[in-house]
């Protein structure tokens, strides 16, 4: 059985909010198009690392059942999907009041990876729920570590071929947690040490992890397009190496950067990797305002996406900081 570690244990690891934080980042990036190349680039790995991030704080704790463990998660995660979500809901309502529709909140409710009200992103927090809950499920039911790495490569498998074998998606993104169900137990393997010196992976010399850069970038564009939102992997075995490759060189590029960064970048960075899902709820409404505003200016396009992403940088960290600091926290299950 496990828990999640609380802040105060997590703040031993500040690279892996620096970590994280990338992965925010470069979300708020994708979103706004920076091309793509740059699509097929972050596709490869920004999703899948919030997985195996998850799987470095899972813990055994004897005294966690399964359902306070269900009700956890469900506080911290479904509760911002589904407050979140309406809220999108509503104000594209007030976007669209000449072709009011239902449709938008039954992708809401059901099947979430595809046509969500402005804020796509909110699937992955149901996809992060199921997987923690099947891989919980699969460490507390079934002993031998054996029979959990078969069970969790069978389900990863099941995860990545869904979407080639189904004329339909499985409801709030459940390939997707199949698959992060093995990106979680990576994590965890990892972190744990279960493979004798395979955390020395967390501690390159940095002209190593610079040519796995290269390697990893290789691969990556040598792949097909990837994206855990609509369940594409092309290669499949190659999407497993790029995101693992990837991982490992943004884990050790920010061990080295919380050592060598000024403190007031180190700070911001902490706080959006401690922030995230705000970030992740928020960013893709705040850049279709800032988008409309700047797009009077008449920029040209790179100084306009540049501008764009600055600015919703900005405006999505005072949104955090009022919520999170507010009584508005409730609808981050706090």
């Amino acid at each position: 059985m496990c828990k999640i570690l609380s802040r105060a244990e997590q703040s031993r690891a500040e690279y892996i909010d620096i970590y994280r934080s990338f992965g925010i980042i470069l979300m708020v990036m994708g979103h706004i198009g920076f091309g793509i190349y740059f699509d097929h680039f972050i596709h490869a790995f920004h999703m899948p690392m919030f997985f195996f991030i998850s799987g470095i704080f899972f813990k055994v704790n004897q005294g966690m059942t399964f359902s306070s463990f269900v009700k956890k998660k469900a506080k911290t995660l479904l509760i911002p999907y589904a407050a979140f979500g309406l809220f999108h809901y509503f104000v594209w309502l007030v976007q669209h009041r000449s072709a009011m529709s239902l449709e938008p909140l039954k992708c809401l409710l059901f099947v979430n990876t595809d046509g969500i009200p402005i804020a796509g992103a909110l699937w992955f927090l149901t996809a992060f729920f199921f997987a923690e809950l099947i891989y919980f499920a699969i460490r507390h039911c079934i002993k031998r570590m054996l029979l959990q790495n078969i069970s969790i490569v069978v389900i990863s498998i099941m995860g990545c071929i869904t979407t080639l074998i189904l004329p339909f998606r499985l409801p709030y993104a459940m390939d997707a947690s199949f698959v992060g169900v093995g990106l979680l137990h990576i994590g965890y393997l990892v972190q744990n040490n279960v493979i004798k010196n395979v955390r020395n992976i967390y501690h390159m010399k940095y002209y190593e992890w610079i040519i796995l850069v290269a390697i990893s970038m290789f691969l990556i564009f040598t792949n097909g397009y990837v994206n855990m939102r609509t369940g594409t992997y092309a290669i499949i075995p190659l999407f497993w190496i790029n995101a693992i490759l990837a991982i490992i060189i943004g884990i050790n590029l920010s061990k080295y950067l919380e050592r060598s960064l000024l403190k007031s970048v180190h700070g911001f960075l902490l706080f959006i990797g401690r922030n995230s899902i705000v970030y992740l709820c928020l960013n893709q409404l705040i850049i279709l305002c800032v988008r409309k505003t700047i797009r009077v200016v008449g920029l040209p396009l790179i100084t306009t996406k540049i501008s764009i992403f600055v600015i919703a940088m900005i405006l999505l960290s005072l949104c955090t900081y009022v919520i999170i600091n507010t009584r508005l926290k409730v609808f981050l299950g706090k």
